[in-house]
């Protein structure tokens, strides 16, 4: 047996010792640093004779980013998984996670299905792609803080799928759970059309037995998609790790119909997270613990300092912003951390360390959302829409919590996530309701300090994210939208402030969010060549 032991964090084995004991053994093999977040969940599993090591970096019902290693016992050393078609996993909050093999790896393998929070959302992670779909929530489960357990049920079961459809029939009233056939086409080819309420009781139909699981096709495939070249000029684009030291852009129009793939430069070694984007430069989190500065379009990187103290902990993703381009002498590098208690490091190129300032007693939770640098200061949101703010002078840099603006109405609802934006030399708050519901847009009245609903755009676009900006629509038709890092097939979601509702530009039809694809480890970047 395999475990891990909290400090220091090695992997333990534990082997029967006859007639009466138990050996516990070190390994020595450390465990990969955990997502850094408000949140983590980490699971321990074993499929197949292999040993896998899940990290799963949350903030409430949101997750940040999911991490796969495989333990490869000839070294002894944790590898990520990129890829993995053969099987599937299934993880909670609190139960023992397990797996089962993939029946089709090609479309249902490498797949993470995930409930742990008290709304019993489902999510779907794909291993391969880096990519989130979240389901409606179970309605009929009872609310329970701990979040639900998945079942494996008996894999014995023998009956035909003619025996499975009697049983439904013959329970009446159940309106959640219904097959509806074609007689000649069952006499044909044994298929079935299925209708379910929401994607959760189709899950669950299909992981009944075998039988279902070939009658009924996933929720969502994989298609292989080659690279293509378009004017990087006109628009801002999204940027994503599909693969890892592979960057993928997608024009906000034309979806991956128009994308171009990208290898990193040799000077980036390593895994990277996006950490923040501005005038054409990524700001990265390299194997955790070291920032570089790359620009896509003229392939240059900058390399920041490491700390401080990079052995203790791995950078905050959430929490980092810089003022300027790398190119300017005005650049700040700006990390808050912190609940209780605020912690403010900065950096500049050239430096040798980061600066580190605490402020005690701060009672400032922040919304899980990068900073945006506005009128010379680093702003970031709360959860409950309060604002506070770094400043960073020549000489001390101080922390703020502003008494003022009151929260926006939605705000003291339940929310699912939040967004600060700079748009025309104003503050803009955009705030997304659970599953979709609604989406909300406010402005800072800094004469007043209020927080003012924003019902158009005019000629701008929103493109929100972990890190957000704002631009001009030069391509008719783009203005007055808001631009989220998710897919609908091959396009990517907006939200029109026209409509009040969800969109692609494949078609005029709204988008449901249960089908929308976010894709983690992603931002917005704006073509600049200098």
């Amino acid at each position: 047996m395999y475990v891990e032991s909290r400090f220091p964090r090695f992997l333990v084995v534990i082997e029967k010792f006859e007639p009466h004991g138990l050996e516990i053994n070190s390994t020595h093999v450390i465990f990969p640093d955990p997502p850094a977040s408000f949140g983590v969940i980490l699971k321990l599993l074993e499929s197949n004779n292999e040993l896998f090591y899940i990290g799963i970096s949350l903030d409430m019902d949101r997750i940040i980013s999911i991490d796969v290693h495989r333990l490869d016992f000839s070294q002894m050393v944790w590898e990520k998984v990129k890829s993995i078609r053969d099987r599937v996993f299934f993880l909670s909050g609190i139960a023992l996670p397990f797996t089962c093999q993939a029946i089709n790896p090609e479309t249902d393998g490498g797949l993470i299905y995930l409930t742990f929070s008290p709304k019993n959302f489902l999510y779907i992670y794909n291993i391969e792609d880096n990519s989130l779909v979240m389901g409606q929530t179970f309605s009929n489960l009872p609310k329970w803080r701990y979040g639900s357990l998945w079942f494996m049920p008996d894999r014995r079961m023998t009956h035909s799928i003619q025996e499975e459809r009697g049983r439904t029939h013959s329970r009446g009233g159940d309106s959640s759970f219904a097959i509806h056939s074609n007689e000649t086409r069952d006499r044909a080819s044994n298929s079935c059309a299925f209708s379910f309420e929401n994607i959760h009781d189709y899950l669950h139909f299909r992981a009944t037995n075998n039988i279902f699981r070939l009658r009924a096709p996933v929720p969502f495939q994989r298609r292989s998609l080659s690279m293509s070249s378009f004017d990087l000029s006109c628009s801002p684009l999204f940027v994503f790790f599909e693969q890892e030291k592979f960057l993928t852009f997608v024009h906000p129009k034309h979806g991956i119909n128009f994308k171009y793939n990208m290898t990193l430069p040799e000077d980036i070694q390593g895994g990277c997270e996006i950490c923040y984007s501005k005038d054409g430069w990524l700001l990265l989190a390299v194997n955790t613990f070291c920032n570089m500065f790359f620009n896509p379009f003229t392939k240059e990187v900058k390399e920041l300092a490491y700390g401080p103290a990079p052995e203790q902990r791995r950078r905050d993703i959430l929490s980092l912003g810089f003022s300027h381009p790398p190119t300017s002498s005005e650049c700040v590098i700006v990390e808050l951390r912190g609940f209780t208690d605020m912690t403010v490091h900065t950096t500049c190129l050239g430096e040798e360390e980061w600066e580190e300032v605490y402020f005690e007693e701060s009672k400032f939770i922040r919304a899980s959302l990068n900073p945006c640098f506005h009128n010379g200061a680093f702003y970031y949101l709360n959860n409950d829409g309060k604002l506070g703010f770094v400043n960073v002078g020549d000489e001390d840099i101080y922390w703020e919590e502003c008494e003022k603006p009151d929260a926006p109405r939605c705000a003291r609802t339940d929310y699912y996530k939040c967004y600060l934006v700079e748009c025309n030399g104003s503050l803009l708050s955009v705030f997304e309701g659970y599953l979709g519901n609604w989406v909300r847009v406010f402005k800072l009245d800094e004469t007043d300090m209020q927080w003012v609903k924003v019902n158009s755009l005019e000629n701008h676009m929103l493109f929100v994210g972990n890190q957000s900006f704002s631009a001009v629509a030069n391509i008719p038709g783009m203005e007055n939208k808001i631009y989220f890092p998710r897919f609908h097939g091959d396009y990517i979601v907006f939200y029109s402030l026209d409509t009040g509702k969800y969109h692609t530009f494949e078609s005029t039809k709204v988008v449901d969010f249960h089908c929308m694809r976010e894709q983690l480890n992603s931002s917005w970047i704006l073509p600049r060549w200098r």
